[in-house]
């Protein structure tokens, strides 16, 4: 992105475009797993994503 800042529109039509699948797939998969842990309910996940492009991209972020 540094290179091509041009390309960081293209990125966030990207994830706005994804972001539903995404969505769609990770209330499936919760549903199959067996953590033990309470199961959110589908109206607990966004609706739109709650990342920003720069948290997207930082490795750092998703470190507990």
């Amino acid at each position: 992105m540094a290179d091509t800042p041009s390309l960081k529109s293209f990125l966030v039509e990207a994830v706005e475009k994804a972001y539903p699948d995404a969505r769609k797939l990770a209330i499936k998969e919760i549903l199959l797993a067996k953590f033990g842990i309470p199961i959110p309910h589908e109206s607990e996940y966004p609706t739109v994503c709650p990342f920003s492009i720069e948290q997207i991209l930082d490795e750092d972020f998703y470190r507990l």
